[in-house]
């Protein structure tokens, strides 16, 4: 498509993109809402990237970028963290006035984990990491019934489901550092990287949206690298960009060239006898 394609942006796919993006990505800081309940040892898992926190588990934060932690006073939780860059982190929990109450050490190597133990108090506000407190910051939320979903330490993974064949015309992605986040259709909201299984001789429309501020772009390549269909870069926060192609088998992959190793996902083409 030419150069000024994102122009051309159906207004009902940004009115789609923009309202999932604001629930689960954050575009200028807003933070995502995912909330998790009462248990009287709770686990929470949490992926550490540059971007932000992404949640793990339980299934109510799966997904959600920076998600909001609703905890029930006096419940003693077990935060599980794990490195997903290989850049240095740390899990912080303040109160309003930024002091510290629960602090990990720092974390360099990827896909290293650490788990801290702290018991809720209304006093707690945010937690963060201390070395990118900017993009990696969501809300603690102390309140007796504010939970609503009850977390169990069995509850450590995430449950993945096999991703459908995509039947929508149009497929929604939000770019950042660290992942391409999913933001339509409900097949793939939420999900970091999520893997696009698209119907062989579909036409699909791909839209994106610059998250991050950073300059990013859209590629769908073959095994062997070559492109199939992509898109210019895009810089600014909130800029939308768009292709349409038709779905091959030949297609492998989606990346960002500027970001290949984090902002990558499988393309999986289905023959018309192999829908499920």
């Amino acid at each position: 498509m030419g150069e000024n394609q994102h122009a051309r942006l159906s207004r009902r796919a940004v009115l789609a993109a923009a309202a999932t993006t604001g629930a689960l990505a954050g575009i200028g800081g807003v933070r995502g809402g995912g909330k998790f309940g009462r248990t009287q040892t709770a686990g929470i898992a949490l992926d550490a990237r540059v971007s932000g926190w992404v949640g793990q588990s339980p299934q109510s934060v799966a997904g959600a970028t920076n998600p909001t932690l609703s905890l029930e006073p006096g419940v003693t939780y077990r935060v599980t963290w794990t490195n997903a860059d290989g850049i240095p982190h740390s899990f912080v929990v303040e109160d309003a006035d930024e002091n510290s109450l629960v602090e990990t050490d720092v974390l360099s190597e990827q896909g290293v984990t650490q788990t801290v133990e702290f018991e809720a108090t209304p006093a707690m506000a945010e937690y963060y990491c201390a070395v990118h407190p900017q993009t990696m910051r969501g809300t603690v939320a102390v309140e007796s019934g504010g939970a609503t979903e009850t977390a169990t330490e069995s509850e450590t993974t995430v449950e993945s489901g096999r991703v459908p064949v995509l039947e929508a015309e149009t497929i929604v992605l939000g770019g950042r550092v660290g992942y391409w986040l999913g933001l339509a259709p409900s097949a793939i909201q939420g999900r970091p990287n999520p893997p696009l299984r698209l119907r062989a001789g579909q036409e699909y429309e791909l839209v994106w949206l610059n998250l991050d501020g950073v300059e990013h772009d859209f590629h769908v390549v073959n095994a062997s690298g070559e492109d199939l269909a992509d898109t210019s870069s895009r810089d600014d926060v909130g800029e939308t960009h768009e292709t349409s192609f038709e779905a091959t088998p030949a297609m492998a992959e989606y990346l960002c060239a500027f970001h290949p190793q984090s902002m990558r996902g499988a393309v999986e083409v289905v023959s018309e006898s192999e829908v499920e």
